[in-house]
């Protein structure tokens, strides 16, 4: 399948995950319903995309009918107004002079439109910048789950379809105080990437744990659990953005995010900051 780029002028966090202008309204949410989704496998021969996505959408995908489909069937069908389609393009992300190249789970709404990048955008959510090495072991089955309650969220009130006031989720935060996160060293900033030093910020209860770990818990169903997801880059630049998300183990919602710019000072991951908020 192709590369699909889809530029997007931001101001916050809230439009990277529903960049577009035409994201989200309550005319395409009518139109999705109605349509039947292909999720669209990466063409290649090994992909843990292709596992851990037909994984997710079996166990998550209630919104409308759906199938697991090859990519070759993506240009193929792309055109019918009676279908939508869950793929992972790259995605060029665009604040200021800053472009982020990101792979998104995006929903997207098929019809008679001449481009790829023409089609309606219901929803799309960064997994992995381009620049690194694709890990989807556990996040798609809480991104699966919150871009269907999103949509579901939208077509309930409009208001919240382009997330403009981050509130609309990060009031959720104050959920974690009854659960127990689960993090990563790696999502951790510099100088908050131990036990001790997180415990000075964050008051709830944590544990930091290893990769294995994490998909073991993720894929659990612990009501009382919740997981920190960060995307952010491989490489060490300083015009980058950093995503922050921690979602509910038990249903996918999505209870903080936040982004901020890599620098020096503000290194990538959960910040002081970040912390200090979630752990009041």
């Amino acid at each position: 399948m192709r590369k699909l780029f889809l530029i997007a002028s931001i101001l916050c966090f809230s439009a990277v995950l529903f960049a577009q202008t035409n994201v989200s309204t309550p005319e395409n949410i009518d139109k999705l319903l109605k349509t039947k989704t292909l999720v669209v496998l990466e063409n290649v021969m090994i992909s843990d995309f292709n596992h851990y996505i037909r994984k997710s959408v079996e166990a998550h995908w209630k919104l409308t009918d759906f199938e697991v489909v090859q990519a070759p069937e993506f240009e193929k069908q792309r055109k019918n107004e009676n279908l939508s389609f869950l793929v992972i393009p790259e995605v060029a992300i665009k604040k200021g002079i800053t472009q982020a190249d990101v792979f998104s789970l995006t929903l997207l709404l098929g019809g008679d439109y001449a481009t790829i990048q023409q089609m309606p955008v219901v929803a799309s959510v960064p997994v992995h910048y381009a620049d690194t090495k694709e890990n989807y072991s556990y996040q798609l089955a809480f991104i699966v789950q919150f871009m269907q309650q999103h949509i579901k969220n939208v077509q309930a009130d409009p208001s919240v379809k382009a997330l403009e006031h981050m509130e609309a989720y990060n009031k959720n935060r104050s959920k974690l105080k009854d659960k127990k996160l689960y993090m990563l060293a790696e999502d951790l900033s510099a100088p908050v990437s131990s036990k001790a030093s997180v415990k000075k910020f964050y008051k709830h209860d944590f544990e930091i744990v290893d990769r294995e770990k994490m998909e073991e818990l993720a894929t659990s169903g612990d009501k009382n659990a919740a997981f920190m997801l960060v995307v952010s880059p491989g490489e060490k630049k300083n015009t980058d953005l950093c995503f922050k998300m921690i979602f509910d183990a038990q249903d996918g919602s999505l209870l903080y995010a936040d982004q901020h710019m890599i620098s020096p000072l503000l290194k990538k991951g959960f910040l002081k900051g970040d912390l200090k908020r979630i752990g009041k």
